[in-house]
């Protein structure tokens, strides 16, 4: 009995037909039917009573074999296959309960994308119809299991295991569609990114952005007109035997870019043919720069075509400079052979369209691009090019040469028979002026007249231009009838063509001014625009010119029909064709009032500009609209232009007897340090470095013309290179030490100095240290929180490097960025701005590295002697001035504590050794540096400078000024206030509210930037006696927020969970991971961080999120001085982020969770999946939140099932991101923590035990490997 009883208890094992196998159990979800297996299913009464009663009958009938009694197995038999099926129906209908609340669940998931014009979310039409047949399937599907539902009882009985075989036959065919998807969606979504990231190389390449056809705004060829021209070109292009390059040339005027216009619109319209277009213009900068024609054409033809972008993106990886190569490198990397590859044999023409060559600038830009193309273009015999341009010097030599004059037809456009030219003129007039007639009213009498128009096409002598500018003039204003019988009265003189119209434009124009000045301002605006690199609005011609604006739109008025003039002041004027600025320069040509020399005007033009960087260039400006998203439109277009061109009208003008010219540069070069044009061009779009270069040599070419060049401009022009060099150190020096070559964290950073007359005291008390020949190698300048020291440390920088005879490097650390906050990049990245700088230098650091090749690794104390000392004194500079600055120096964040110290130790030991070198650092206050610094042993003592021990009233006067000037020059870009603002007691109000801190000035400053003028005067007049007694950062912080908060308890509470977190996160992260980490709904979020924008960052490049600065955090964890409702417990913010960090990992963290070893150079970076990159920092830095948390924490739970199952899933990841060495200490200090816990379980004793061992595997692997 007691067997029996114990088999009773017993579970009876599934029907077969149920035990689907795990794969379809994971592809089903939780409500599959795998997972309704009857293991998982809760035994009731009725259901233990039937188990042991079908047992009983199993035991029956087993004992009735053996019992004489006639009939009694067969019917036990009998009765027991019933209860059998009965109880199979009984689990298929608990089976099919499971089912249907599964499809119902996919069925709702399915149905939020099945309308993607209303949900945005943007399926693709494959997909779109495999979500339609898997929720048909699914329909189906549920619609059987509601058939058999609804048959009887006995039914059910019969056709138990039929219907559990159907109903699985079905959920199979749902799990293949299921898979088909999931595997489709996969591999798109690879091909996306892949996509993607072909893009984003390939936005790489330089090119022309507005060179291609259709960004031209110039009408096509009219209907009826070049036909036969145009019949010719299309006849070469679909010709494979033709020759190759098509050359249409023809004087001034002839209408070479309409025609290359309208082939370009007919080639890109016909999908036989793939084609390109480049359209020159010396107007524009882009479109004359000979070195972006080929990686234009490449960037057009890779925009369409898959192959072909896949083999050129290839191709700017491995040559990620090819944007700055000779063309015919070009040429062959960038077209010829991606087009060989890919292209080879294909029947279809590929057409480049190049027009106006002969615009292209600089040396013989025309013959070179030819030449490349006749050397290059026999390889790919299926592209064709057609090329226009004018027949100059350059390109009829280039098409004499035997390579290229085998290969290349002709069409000479003023060769064209005259009667043919005229009827097209006359049926573009007639179509042009017949359409302005009928827009003026004119169209009930024919007109234009046909006798008039017949002698206008006889005074256009062929010349397309005339007929344009024609019409240009007729349809400017005034009365038709009146326009054309003005031009057609005048009487023929010796004057032809173009010329003869351009002068009787300029003609009418003079006669309407009323003196001879305005026809003097008329030649001088004329003159400078048709000389300028770049076109300027009216507005900045005014700052050129020194008129008004509104003058020079009137002068221009009569203009319209040879200059573009919008009416807005600020858009851009320009010539409408190159004809016209040969006429203006031709002597022989234009009239004698409006003639221009060009020399002369170059001359003029670049002394206003010197003027204008000498008045507008100071050392503060990028500091002034730092504010702002957009740099580049809020600097003066004029000091715009004038810091990028000042130097190529330099490079037009005579230098002989050039005294005026000379004495202007001096007294440039003598007001204004090069640096500060820095932070002008750095805001444009080409890189920095080169186009400084560029300036630069052309300034130099210049004045070696010269017969005594002035001595004072070399030197400031070699200082200029210089500087050059110290803010863009070449990636090679990087390699060395194998990090990536960012520049940014070495130069200096422009925009943040001490306003002018601001620091007077700190700033001559480090000159005269830098300056003293026996003064202490170490100056320690320390302050509190928000009393300037990084400004003060980047002036000191900047006023230090403008002494030539010194070396200046610089690294101003932050925790707040993986680089600056690292111990060990310290003086590595100082040796690589002195290897800049000085060449001797650089050989022997190389040599130093190449000795050492572990260098980055070692101790600071070894990087000093090795990088910097011992490289100084081979190099023989032991005795020039050197002086380094290193600001913020307790931000250093190294594995180990104390970096500080250990940068100080390294200095008191070596620093002797170089008498000249000089140190400066910045810190916060701190006892053990204090401590350091006494005991460790110096020559002389460190001189020391504290900042919050200067007097009050001195800093409020340095805060004053500062406040004047930013907010001076914010309001002529915010507001258009008035000349007197701000006003004197609203100075009085900030400076006194300031509290002698910067850091609220700073704050203060940007507020005026995003709330205006008026909201600023509110929070100036405002008493804040609540918080009169303390600081002024308090105060600021307090006023600030209670005023945004303004008693909203649930903005209050997301104020404190998003200042909580991210003022105690470990590093930035991006904004979509703290949307992640922060437990607030997304659009809440968002306008949050809108209200918080006066302390929480974010960076439009990386999209980071910090705080503006590390002093929030003490006022928020500080119950004396943080509002009550925004008091935060740092100890239960680090909980809190502990607690998602847990769980992100607990989630992330798998067997294929390893990072791509391809971005372990890039770990900085931000990820494009915001998952992977909280992960990454939850995997770098949960320890340290842990390491503030309690051992009796509520979060035991979950840290211990992570530890359980994820720590070595953690090691992985760590080592394959080449963190070991963080893994290794985080595990010690994760195992120290666990040891205080009041119960630890046996099983995370053992994980930590296996996570060590697993160290300890990978780290012989790495010294092996």
């Amino acid at each position: 009995m007691r067997m029996l009883l114990v088999l009773l208890r017993r579970r009876r094992p599934a029907p077969a037909y149920a035990a689907i196998d795990e794969k379809t159990s994971t592809c089903a979800g939780p409500n599959g039917p795998a997972q309704a297996k009857r293991s998982h299913r809760p035994n009731s009464v009725h259901q233990v009573v039937m188990n042991t009663f079908v047992f009983a009958l199993s035991l029956i009938e087993k004992v009735s074999e053996c019992a004489p009694v006639p009939g009694l197995k067969g019917a036990v038999g009998a009765f027991h296959i019933l209860m059998q099926r009965f109880e199979d129906s009984e689990d298929n209908m608990h089976d099919f309960k499971d089912f249907v609340s599964g499809i119902d669940s996919l069925n709702h998931i399915l149905s939020m994308f099945e309308d993607t014009s209303t949900t945005g979310r943007g399926l693709t039409d494959d997909l779109g119809e495999q979500l339609y047949v898997l929720s048909r399937e699914l329909t189906v599907l549920k619609g059987q299991i509601k058939a058999i539902k609804k048959h009887s009882r006995l039914r059910r009985m019969i056709e138990a295991r039929h219907d559990a075989q159907t109903i699985v036959r079905s959920f199979r065919r749902v799990q293949g569609f299921i898979n088909e998807v999931m595997v489709g969606s996969t591999l798109k979504a690879e091909i996306r990114l892949a996509d993607l990231w072909a893009l984003e190389h390939l936005d790489k390449l330089p090119r022309a952005k507005d060179a291609r056809y259709d960004y031209i705004n110039r009408p096509l060829c009219s209907e009826g007109t070049r036909e036969g021209v145009l019949k010719q070109i299309m006849k070469w292009v679909k010709n494979p035997r033709a020759h190759q390059i098509y050359w249409l040339n023809g004087a001034a005027g002839t209408g070479k870019t309409t025609i290359a216009l309208t082939v370009a619109d007919i080639l890109a319209k016909d999908s036989t043919i793939f084609s390109a277009s480049f359209f020159c213009s010396r107007e524009s900068e882009g479109r004359s720069d000979a070195r972006l024609i080929f990686p234009t054409f490449a960037y057009l033809f890779a925009r369409c075509d898959v192959q072909l972008r896949n083999r050129i993106v290839h191709v700017i990886k491995d040559s990620p400079d090819i944007g700055h190569a000779l063309p015919r490198e070009q040429l062959v990397k960038l077209l010829i052979g991606p087009l060989r590859k890919v292209y080879t044999g294909t029947q279809r023409p590929i057409v480049l369209v190049l027009d106006a060559l002969d615009e292209c600038t600089g040396g013989r830009a025309p013959e070179t691009i030819l030449t490349a193309l006749a050397t290059e273009i026999r390889s790919v015999p299926f592209v064709k090019v057609f090329v226009s341009s004018r027949r100059t010097a350059a390109t009829s030599d280039a098409f004499s040469i035997d390579a290229l004059r085998q290969r290349r037809e002709v069409f000479v456009l003023h060769d064209v028979e005259k009667d043919v030219v005229d009827a097209d003129i006359r049926e573009y007039m007639m179509d042009r002026l017949g359409r302005a007639a009928a827009l003026r009213g004119l169209s009930t009498r024919p007109w234009p007249p046909g006798n008039l128009i017949n002698k206008l096409v006889e005074m256009a002598g062929g010349l397309f231009i005339f007929a344009s500018t024609v019409c240009e003039f007729i349809e400017a204003r005034g009365d038709l009838d009146f326009r054309l019988k003005e031009i057609t009265d005048r009487p023929t003189n010796e004057y032809t063509g173009i010329d003869s119209l351009y002068r009787e434009i300029l003609e009418y124009a003079i006669g309407e001014f009323p003196d001879q000045a305005t026809v003097d301002h008329c030649r001088s605006i004329i003159g400078t625009i048709i000389l300028l690199q770049d076109p300027l609005s009216s507005y900045d011609l005014s700052q050129l010119l020194q008129l008004p604006p509104k003058h020079i739109q009137g002068i221009l008025l009569d203009l319209q029909s040879v200059l573009s003039v919008p009416d807005d002041v600020h858009g851009a004027i320009r010539t409408l064709h190159a004809s016209f600025p040969d006429f203006i320069s031709a002597r022989a040509r234009c009239l004698p009032a409006m003639y221009v020399e060009p020399s002369p005007q170059h001359r003029m033009i670049v002394m206003r500009l010197l003027e204008i960087m000498r008045e507008g260039l100071k050392r503060n400006m990028a500091y002034f609209i730092r504010f702002k998203l957009n740099k580049e439109k809020h600097f003066p277009g004029s000091l715009r232009y004038a810091c990028r061109y000042w130097a190529d009208h330099l490079s037009r003008t005579n230098a002989e007897n050039a005294d005026d010219l000379v004495e202007a540069l001096s007294h440039f070069t003598e007001s204004v340090d090069f640096a500060y044009c820095l932070e002008v061009l750095e805001s444009l779009s080409n890189p920095l470095e080169e186009l400084s270069r560029g300036i630069i040599e052309k300034a130099e070419a210049w004045l070696s013309d010269m017969s005594e060049s002035p001595q004072a401009l070399t030197v400031s022009l070699n200082h200029a290179r210089r500087l050059l060099q110290v803010d863009a150190p070449g990636p090679s020096l990087f390699c060395l030490f194998g990090l990536s070559p960012d520049t940014r964290y070495a130069q200096r950073e422009y925009g943040r100095m001490c306003s002018d007359g601001t620091r007077n005291g700190v700033l001559e008390s480090i000159l005269q240290w830098a300056n003293g020949p026996y003064t202490s190698q170490l100056y320690w300048l320390n302050g509190a929180a928000g009393t300037g020291k990084t400004t003060v440390a980047m002036t000191a920088a900047d006023l230090v490097t403008m002494d030539r005879s010194k070396l200046t490097a610089t690294f101003f650390c932050s925790r707040y960025s993986r680089y600056r906050r690292h111990v060990q990049h310290l003086f590595v990245s100082l040796s690589i701005l002195l290897a800049a700088r000085e060449a001797r230098f650089r050989e022997q650091l190389v040599n130093a590295v190449r000795r050492n090749p572990q260098i980055i690794q070692s101790h600071p104390r070894n990087q000093l002697r090795i990088l910097i000392v011992e490289p100084l004194q081979l190099a023989g500079l032991s005795g020039r001035p050197i002086v380094f600055v290193i600001d913020a120096l307790d931000e250093c964040r190294p594995l180990e504590e104390d970096a500080p110290g250990k940068i100080l130790s390294a200095l008191a030991e070596h620093l002797h050794k170089v008498p000249s070198l000089k140190v400066l650092i910045s810190t916060r206050p701190s006892l053990s540096l204090s401590r350091e610094l006494k005991h460790a042993s110096w020559n002389m003592p460190p001189i020391q400078f504290n900042l919050h021990d200067v007097d009050r009233s001195l800093v409020d006067d340095d805060i004053r000024r500062y406040l004047f000037e930013v907010l001076c020059t914010n309001a002529g870009i915010m507001e258009r206030l008035s000349p007197n603002w701000p006003p004197d007691e609203l100075l009085d109000k900030l400076v006194k509210k300031a509290g002698g801190s910067f850091i609220y000035a700073s704050f203060m400053a940007q507020r005026f930037v995003l709330v205006g003028s008026q909201k600023l005067r509110e929070i100036a007049d405002d008493p804040g006696s609540e918080y009169e007694g303390h600081l002024g950062l308090n105060l600021f912080y307090g006023r600030m927020l209670k005023h945004i908060l303004k008693g909203d308890e649930e903005k209050a509470k997301h104020f404190r969970a998003i200042l909580g977190f991210l003022t105690h996160l470990h590093k930035p992260i991006t904004l979509n991971d703290f949307e992640t980490l922060v437990d607030i709904p997304e659009k809440a979020l968002h306008f949050r961080l809108l209200e918080l924008e006066c302390i929480v960052v974010v960076s439009s490049a990386t999209n980071l999120i910090r705080p503006i600065h590390e002093s929030i955090r003490h006022w928020l964890t500080d119950k004396n001085r943080a509002l009550p409702e925004l008091f935060v417990d740092s100890a239960d913010v680090h909980e809190d982020i502990l607690s998602r960090l847990i769980s992100c990992m607990t989630s992330g963290l798998d067997r294929s969770s390893r990072v791509s070893m391809f971005a372990i150079g890039d770990i900085e970076s931000t990820s494009e999946e915001p998952d992977e990159g909280l992960l990454d920092y939850a995997c770098r830095y949960w320890v340290e939140h842990l390491k503030n948390t309690s051992p009796a924490s509520c979060l035991q739970a979950d840290i211990e099932n992570f530890l359980e199952t994820k720590l070595v899933f953690w090691i992985e990841r760590l080592y394959s991101s080449g963190e070991l060495m963080v893994a290794a200490a985080a595990l010690e200090h994760a195992r120290t923590w666990y040891h205080e816990v009041s119960q630890p379980r046996h099983e995370c004793v053992k994980a930590f035990a296996d996570a060590q061992q697993l160290l300890m595997e990978r780290s012989m692997m790495g010294a092996l490997g």
